[in-house]
């Protein structure tokens, strides 16, 4: 393209009258750039700037409803945010290539409407199962009546040896809790990761599948696929399907199953990844994986992010920024990442910086951070620390006493869905389960 312009001026100047010129200048021309929105926010949107081939000496002015948001030169895919717009709002956009001050052809009108805010009123419920020693470490929520989790809970039994009974499996059916136990129970489970009722992974360093009929352990040690000096996977599980699961945990452990093999994915790092999100490419079907990884011991040397992109490498992200440990991850498919851990932070994608969010710089240590968009959004951690962003602003819920430090338990995991958030944790004496349910 950058030599057939030139020609078909020429050619144009020689042998066509001026009106003529103009039309092709014009349907060329219009051919040769696409605006599309590349994600939407409460009061961001970024635009994917497409023009057909590479382009040279070309300035593209770009509206927004009819006034100019910026004007800047062009020359090969380009992403543009546009910033401080108002919530639930529809913009449209159009980009005009640019001959000194005359508009010379135009791109496509693009209308979008910002994301609306979510709101903050929320009813809660909370639950405890087991009693002194029992804690709830992961949730997965099918509906409001559906409702699974793990951990080691341990109930009076005058029965045995040590007067206790144990579990590690709970299913919430809408009315109560039904505890479960695989093998003798007193194996503790840290994450789970639900496909459907005949499909569920849960892991404690050993892994457990249920197949519909019964529970298959997979023992990674004793089947050669982990050494003996190689940490058990039970610091997440993501996946797409049973036959592409990722498994992440102690001194840096990332295994791969394909529905027949386990692959040990080398991370580079013997540090604890403590959790473990994804996305996956409605167009392309291809995922992109994050991983965050700390020791707790309060240090900038012992972050790393860890990122397996769309074509399977893996990469670290940038962490400057951060400071001390990272224990969750989140983020969706603009991407907007999200980490939790001494600290709330929020990467700027731009920058390539991470900037703390100042409303949580004085709030114990989050352990967890999940959302279904970037306004419904939750964090949560230690001192019974429930936080809701809403695109816009931030509300902190403490359900157990009006200032922090009150309660002496902490929330390790949070599942949210559009009308509801679940979190789990312990209270120093029981398993703790808070259901928050969203008032409209």
């Amino acid at each position: 393209m950058k030599k057939a312009l030139p020609i078909l001026l020429l050619f144009s100047a020689c042998f066509l009258f001026e009106d003529e010129k103009e039309d092709i200048i014009e349907d060329t021309i219009n051919t040769n750039i696409v605006l599309q929105h590349r994600a939407i926010a409460v009061t961001e949107i970024k635009l994917n700037i497409i023009p057909e081939d590479s382009l040279a000496d070309f300035t593209m002015e770009l509206t927004r409803n009819d006034s100019t948001v910026q004007t800047l030169s062009i020359h090969s895919d380009t992403i543009l945010k546009d910033t401080g717009l108002n919530p639930n709002t529809s913009y449209t956009y159009t980009g005009y290539w640019m001959d000194g001050a005359e508009r010379i052809g135009e791109s496509n009108a693009l209308t979008v409407t910002t994301m609306d805010t979510t709101s903050h009123n929320f009813t809660w419920q909370i639950d405890t199962l087991g009693r002194y020693g029992s804690v709830i470490e992961d949730v997965w929520v099918v509906n409001e009546n559906d409702i699974w989790v793990v951990g080691e809970m341990a109930v009076p039994d005058s029965t045995s040896n040590d007067g206790r009974d144990y579990f590690n499996v709970a299913h919430w059916d809408g009315i109560t809790w039904e505890k479960i136990k695989i093998g003798s129970g007193k194996a503790r489970f840290y994450n789970i990761h639900y496909f459907n009722e005949n499909d569920i992974w849960i892991a404690s360093g050993v892994i457990f599948h249920w197949n519909g009929e019964e529970w298959i352990m997979y023992h990674l040690w004793d089947m050669g696929v982990l050494n003996e000096d190689q940490g058990g996977p039970r610091g997440g599980v993501w996946g797409t399907s049973s036959s592409n699961l990722y498994f992440a945990g102690e001194k840096g452990s990332i295994v791969h199953f394909n529905g027949n093999d386990w692959t040990v994915i080398e991370s580079g790092t013997d540090y604890y990844i403590r959790d473990i999100w994804g996305v996956t490419d409605d167009i392309t079907g291809e995922s992109l994986i994050t991983m965050g990884c700390g020791n707790l011991i309060w240090a900038p040397s012992q972050l790393k992010i860890i990122q397996i992109n769309k074509g399977g490498n893996l990469s670290y992200m940038n962490d400057e920024g951060i400071s001390y440990s990272i224990h969750g991850i989140w983020f969706d498919d603009w991407p907007h990442y999200i980490v939790c851990g001494a600290g709330v932070f929020e990467y700027n994608e731009d920058e390539d910086m991470w900037y703390e969010e100042t409303t949580h710089s004085n709030v114990p240590y989050t352990n967890d951070v999940k959302g279904t968009a970037y306004n419904n959004l939750f964090v949560v951690g230690a001192f019974g620390d429930i936080s809701h962003f809403n695109g816009v602003s931030w509300r902190h819920y403490w359900l157990r006493g009006e200032m922090p430090y009150y309660w002496n338990g902490e929330y390790l995991r949070t599942y949210v869905t559009e009308s509801m958030v679940v979190t789990v944790g312990y209270d120093g004496s029981h398993g703790i389960i808070v259901r928050g349910t969203r008032n409209e």
